[in-house]
């Protein structure tokens, strides 16, 4: 009797043995939560779960405070996986977004559709997969060959969900706007896999090729890559694709789609430790150096002594304008106007057309300022006063090098049309005084000769006139570290 119980016994546990499955999930991270088919696994280095007795492949999802949502898929035949939550996502706030969506290309044709057997073995191993075409009777029923996607939403949408991205179209971008992106999206496959040999157990993948150009707002590249990039695995049998609608499928390929622009996205940024975007790259940034002592002597009174202290600032085919501000000739100009040439000399045009050399001295890419120290004295300088006061509807007079060379000196007259800050925080004299693409780095001034600002910005284009800005003078010392003699 006792021998028979025992042998009960064994075959119950074999035959519960039988009804089980043990799977292994292994992730990256103490703090790694997994989900099998949205319910919750477990927490941790190793999650494991019991599928019991099934034949359909398992949804996994990843998630992790800080990271990226990651996508798997298990099938019945495996017994473990190894998964990590690796895509580290900003802890700035969302205002604080560095990088701004400025351009995107996607070229033509850049989507379509293929079909393959997917050999998870080799998948697991090093990403191959084995190509052969799933029977046309299974693509047929899934119906995705009429299906169309905006590429541009898409990327969009994915790369603002990273949290590193603003794709707002703002008027004013500076202070810690100080990133762009231009992007371009040149091949983007939407793979089917078939891991059985019945259209049971599909499951969906992207892949893509992106090219991603940061710039700083001044047009220089801090980082150019193109990357390739796949989403996660997405299980169409758990999304009950055979019974949802068209527009809840394209729901599900548009997140595959947003998946895998994230992954490449953040990988790109995360390669070899996090990119810092913000990294102050100014060789003579004033806000490392001493304040500099300003002392003006002979300073300007009215129209004739304000023409006397403005100059032309030439870069190579480029130009600009540029404030005196010291007798012993410190110039004022716009950054953007002398951008990277720190290690340059700058051809400084005087009035009178004589031209002497320039060397810049300290800068504010924050504030878009630069100051030059030029090999001349001057007999005129304008006098920088943090306590100068303006309102909406002064009258204004700006002075400058508008669009070529022959039009220095040129006096424009208008108003101050708003006082704004920009996202940075920076305070923005808003004018409709007629100002152009040479006007930048000059003087904006109330009569006689009372210095209110730098002039640094136009916008134009869009039906849009009149809409100029400028850095007021206070913002001037105080992002240039200056310290102005009474």
């Amino acid at each position: 009797m006792k021998i028979w119980l025992l042998a009960t016994c064994m075959l119950s546990s074999e035959m519960l043995q039988a009804q089980s499955q043990l799977f292994s999930i292994r992730t990256n991270a103490d703090d790694c939560e997994v989900y099998v088919d949205d319910k919750k696994a477990g927490t941790g280095k190793q999650v494991k779960v019991d599928f019991g007795k099934t034949s359909a492949m398992k949804q996994i999802r990843l998630e992790r405070k800080g990271y990226k949502t990651e996508w798997a898929v298990a099938l019945p035949d495996e017994k473990s996986i190894s998964l990590s939550c690796t895509h580290r996502l900003p802890a700035a706030a969302a205002e604080n977004k560095s990088v701004i969506l400025k351009s995107l290309l996607i070229e033509e044709d850049a989507l379509r559709f293929d079909r393959y057997w997917y050999k998870y073995e080799a998948f697991r191993e090093n990403g191959l997969f084995e190509r052969a075409y799933v029977p046309g009777k299974c693509y047929d029923d899934l119906q995705t060959s009429h299906m169309s996607f905006d590429l541009g939403h898409e990327f969009m949408k994915a790369v603002a969900a990273t949290g590193y991205v603003d794709t707002n179209q703002r008027l004013m971008n500076t202070g810690n706007y100080l990133n762009y992106l231009d992007a371009k999206v040149t091949n983007m496959k939407l793979l089917l896999f078939d891991a059985g040999d019945k259209c049971a157990n599909i499951s969906v993948l992207v892949q893509t090729e992106i090219v991603l150009d940061f710039k700083d707002k001044f047009g220089k590249s801090k980082l150019r890559e193109s990357k390739s990039a796949k989403s996660g695995m997405f299980s169409l049998d758990f999304h009950r694709w055979m019974s949802i609608n068209n527009e809840e499928k394209v729901a599900l390929l548009q997140r595959c789609i947003q998946d895998a622009v994230a992954n490449g996205f953040l990988e790109l940024l995360l390669e070899n430790g996090t990119v810092d975007l913000n990294k102050n790259d100014e060789p003579a940034a004033a806000s490392t150096m001493q304040p500099l002592l300003i002392t003006p002597t002979a300073v300007v009174k009215d129209m004739k002594t304000s023409l006397q202290a403005t100059v032309t600032v030439k870069t190579g085919e480029s130009f600009g304008t540029g404030c005196v501000i010291s007798n012993e000739g410190h110039v004022l100009t716009s950054y953007h106007v002398v951008a990277g040439l720190e290690d340059s000399s700058i051809q400084v045009i005087l009035p009178a057309g004589d031209t002497v050399k320039g060397k810049i001295i300290r800068t504010s890419k924050f504030a878009d300022l630069a100051l030059i120290k030029a090999e001349r004295k001057f007999p005129f300088a304008f006098k920088l006063n943090s306590a100068t006061e303006f309102e909406i509807a002064d009258e204004v007079l700006a002075i400058g090098t508008p669009a070529s060379m022959e039009l220095s000196q040129t006096v424009s007259k208008g108003i101050i049309s708003g006082i704004r800050k920009d996202p940075g925080g920076l305070t923005l004299v808003q004018t409709d005084v007629s100002v152009n693409p040479g006007n930048s780095g000059g003087p904006l001034l109330k009569n006689p000769g009372i210095f209110i600002g730098v002039v640094n910005s136009k916008i134009s284009g869009g039906r849009m006139e009149g809409l100029g800005f400028c850095t007021p003078v206070k913002d001037v010392i105080d992002y240039l570290k200056l310290t102005v003699k009474e």
